[in-house]
């Protein structure tokens, strides 16, 4: 595998329906294991986050399903409205 420049989701992801869209291979491999399929295009997901993707033959939208996980005990601090200084750049 060649090394290629890395890159956002929101970078990797159109570049990975372009080419699903013409090559059958690499569209059942985005559709099988999504993190793989975009680690060749240089996005590699972090740890924990799991992407599902199916093909729809019939819609033209793009559907993407988020699970909001459950809070973790100290999600009150990471809310940059209640401690703005965690949200500071």
């Amino acid at each position: 595998m060649t090394q290629e420049k890395q890159r956002t989701f929101t970078e990797a992801f159109p570049l990975a329906l372009a080419r699903a869209w013409n090559d059958k291979n690499f569209m059942a491999e985005l559709i099988a294991n999504p993190a793989k399929a975009l680690e060749k295009l240089g996005c590699k997901l972090p740890p924990g986050l799991v992407l599902k993707m199916n093909l729809d033959e019939q819609s033209t939208d793009i559907l993407m399903t988020i699970t909001v996980p459950p809070a973790p005990p100290d999600a009150r601090y990471l809310d940059p409205e209640i401690h703005p200084r965690i949200g500071a750049c």
